[in-house]
């Protein structure tokens, strides 16, 4: 990954509400837990849709350098 694009992802974990999990999951599980609240989500490209505006983005990997420029703290 270049040096824009973990400046821009390191901005979008930033930016808005990230769910941090140590582990990968399940993509099929996700979506079940998601269509709990929101019936209509479904698959689209490397994350979910949800409603008309709503997009929920990942697995993403977390480096330490993107991390740190991120701002999650150590031992994330």
């Amino acid at each position: 990954m270049g040096l824009f694009s973990d400046f821009f992802l390191a901005r979008r974990l930033r930016k808005g509400p990230t769910l941090l999990l140590p582990y990968v999951p399940d993509p099929a599980a996700v979506l079940e837990v998601v269509r709990l609240h929101a019936p209509d989500a479904r698959p689209y490209g490397d994350g979910l849709r949800v409603g008309g505006n709503v997009r929920l983005r990942g697995p993403i990997a977390l480096a330490p350098g993107l991390a740190a420029r991120a701002g999650i703290p150590a031992g994330w």
